[in-house]
């Protein structure tokens, strides 16, 4: 079809000279007929190669330009084979091109045609079937070039219109952000107040289970320094490297009473407690608590007593020993023949020796009773030889025992924890039982000698410990995401695979998911709980929000990320994990949330995770927000159409590089809720 090019600069000379000749001969009025047919051939043959090269390039050919195309293919054919061979290769080339584009165009715009053709209408579309089939199709229909588009039947544009109008759809997209995958280390980092951020709370009013947006939030603040401290609330979750290239994970605290631990499949972080009982090595915790440096200092100020109390007994036996000597002295005056004067010397000088002891013996004494008092203020109640991970199994059996309003209470488990270990452990027993007695008379003798043979030296402190240390064990064992199944595989080890638990001894109890194992920057989310103010469960977007100012008002943007969620059903609870996709357009201030590959977990009863697809706990919503904002607030509803309720959220970090909120649902008889966090990051 097509020839190879060859030059003929000769025979074009040799045509443009016979113009002219044909010019003269024509007005001379004769001859000239071979020279007119050179001329016309030579006319055509340069039409040939204008009409090609007037074609636009390739990618940009619309419709309008399918004419023209032909036309220029037309012509070429025309072109005899000698003559063809004659036409430049770079438009021989280009003219291919424009053919097969054509082609491929039509080809292109005729599948997108026939697949919106069987999509039902916008107001027909609600199940999560005829959803995925709507956004397959919009993401082909957004995948021709606007070249492309122009080959589209009238009604197919009219159809995504229709499908605009309803959805919201990626077809402005915004730079892509290409950030680094975060270390296994980091967290999210951020100095802005988290007053504002996103939350959802499961709460009892007028005795029936509500899902409120709009009481105050768990989480207060969230100071983070990159890659130096978290704080959450005044616990500090410190992440600097000692060593450069050696980044490690320690904590410490501005709150009291409360414990931290990081928890993932492959084990959870390790904290050397040794010191902390007098030991040199061997005993490690999962958390770490708020006043370890307190229970240290405690032990080592009753270590201290009971030492000045040993240095004060003794120095008692040596003075009763030096007051028994000096009334020996005394009694063998009276036998001795000495001078009157010699005699009397000798007995002042013994009396005075007897004033000198009795008064060190009232000062020991003295000394005695204050060494006492502070072991009174102390009240240590365990002996050092306590072994803390039998404790700790006993508070993990203890707290499991509990009733599921005491089980929120660690105060009611540590009542529940002395009691036990007192039954056990016979020193304890009978410890305990002597302070009893001292607390209702403080000189009561004999219950000092015993707690003195004892000399115990943890308070109830060492139990508190054990206690948050408990429930951060029993979190990290319970909370079945992270857990591995009776094969020893993890459900999702990419995106769902890490928590931070924090555990705060008035029932308080935080669950942070690791923004690192989820990919995240900028942004997490929380579930908590807090008894005290009637929270049975709550959810909280915490993160370094975008800046008003710099959310765009134009450019679209798909978000992929994860949510965790609780789902109760007739009061039996469920976590619930899905994938989260959404999609933003910032002219229209709106935003499109699905979530699939929704999985319910549960820990069996030989310790492993159990999981099971249910797909009818898929969610789609829709949500706008208003001009210089930078949170959103929509509808959300399963895919089955059961459950209804609210979606918030709000745009993070630079370039509203992720999304993160809350979302919570119920159905009608308000026998079912589902309530969760998410977080999400465009590519």
């Amino acid at each position: 079809m097509f020839g190879t090019h060859k030059k003929f600069n000769a025979k074009v000379k040799y045509i443009a000279g016979a113009a002219v000749c044909a010019a003269l001969l024509s007005a001379c009025g004769s001859g000239g007929a071979s020279l007119e047919d050179d001329l016309k051939h030579y006319v055509e043959f340069q039409s040939v190669i204008k009409s090609i090269q007037e074609l636009k390039p390739a990618d940009e050919l619309t419709v309008a330009d399918e004419g023209r195309i032909k036309t220029a293919f037309q012509n070429y054919q025309k072109l005899s084979e000698q003559d063809k061979k004659s036409v430049p290769s770079d438009n021989v080339e280009k003219l291919k091109n424009a053919l097969l584009t054509i082609q491929g165009n039509k080809q292109a715009a005729s599948t997108v045609d026939k697949i919106i053709a069987q999509l039902p209408s916008a107001n027909q579309i609600d199940t999560a079937d005829e959803r995925q089939q709507l956004f397959q199709a919009l993401r082909q229909y957004n995948a021709l070039t606007v070249a492309q588009k122009t080959w589209l039947s009238p009604s197919t544009g009219k159809t995504v219109e229709s499908f605009s109008g309803a959805f919201v759809l990626d077809n402005d997209s915004l730079p892509s952000l290409n950030l680094p995958t975060p270390k296994h280390t980091a967290f999210i980092s951020s100095a802005t107040a988290q007053q504002q951020n996103p939350h959802m709370q499961q709460r009892m009013v007028d005795g029936k289970v509500a899902l409120l947006s709009n009481q105050p939030r768990l989480i207060q603040s969230l100071d983070i320094v990159k890659n130096d401290s978290v704080i959450v609330d005044g616990v500090i979750l410190n992440n600097s490297p000692k060593e450069p290239g050696n980044p490690t994970t320690d904590v410490q605290y501005l709150t009291t009473y409360s414990a931290i631990t990081k928890a993932k499949s492959v084990g959870n972080s390790g904290e050397d407690i040794s010191a902390l009982l007098g030991k040199d090595k061997g005993v490690y915790s999962i958390s770490k608590t708020s006043f370890d440096e307190e229970i240290k200092a405690l032990v080592d100020k009753v270590s201290d007593v009971w030492d000045e109390i040993d240095r004060i007994e003794q120095a008692e036996k040596e003075q009763a020993q030096e007051a028994k000597n000096n009334q020996a002295e005394l009694d063998k005056l009276a036998s001795l023949s000495l001078p009157l004067e010699d005699l009397e010397q000798k007995k002042k000088e013994l009396g005075k020796q007897k004033l000198e002891i009795e008064k060190a013996k009232q000062q020991l004494a003295k000394d005695k009773e204050i060494a006492k008092e502070k072991i009174m203020q102390y009240e240590p109640r365990y002996a050092k030889e306590i072994d803390y991970d039998l404790v700790l199994v006993l508070g993990k059996q203890v707290i499991k025992a509990l009733t599921l309003e005491k089980r929120s209470l660690p105060k009611s488990a540590l009542l529940s924890l002395i009691s036990a270990y007192r039954q056990q452990n016979s020193i304890a027993q009978e410890v305990g039982d002597a302070w009893e007695r001292l607390s209702k008379d403080k000189n009561n003798v004999a219950a000092w000698e015993v707690i003195k043979k004892h000399k115990p030296l943890f308070t109830d402190h060492i139990m508190r410990r054990v206690v948050l240390d408990a429930y951060e064990n029993i979190t990290a064992e319970e909370t079945p995401y992270i857990r591995k199944d009776k094969n020893g595989l993890v459900f999702d080890p990419s995106h769902f695979d890490g928590i931070y638990s924090l555990k705060f001894e008035d029932g308080t109890h935080i669950v942070l998911h690791d923004s690192a194992a989820a990919g995240w920057h900028y942004q997490t989310f929380a579930y908590y709980t807090d008894p005290k103010n009637g929270v049975i469960y709550g959810y909280q977007s915490v993160g370094d929000e975008t800046p008003k100012d710099a959310v765009p008002d134009k450019g679209t943007a798909t978000y992929s990320g994860i949510t965790t969620a609780r789902l109760t059903d007739n009061g039996a609870m469920n976590h619930l994990t899905a994938r989260v996709n959404a999609v933003a357009d910032f002219a229209k201030k709106a935003i499109s949330f699905t979530t699939s590959d929704a999985h319910t977990h549960r820990i069996n009863d030989q310790g492993f995770r159990e999981s099971q697809s249910l797909e009818k706990y898929n969610l789609y919503g829709h949500a706008t927000w208003e001009a210089s904002s930078n949170s959103f607030k929509g509808d959300v509803f399963s895919t089955d159409k059961s459950l209804k309720g609210e979606l918030n959220g709000k745009f993070y970090g630079a370039s509203v590089a992720e999304i993160g909120g809350t979302y919570g649902l119920k159905d009608q008889a308000g026998k079912i809720q589902l309530i969760g966090g998410y977080g999400a990051a465009r590519k």
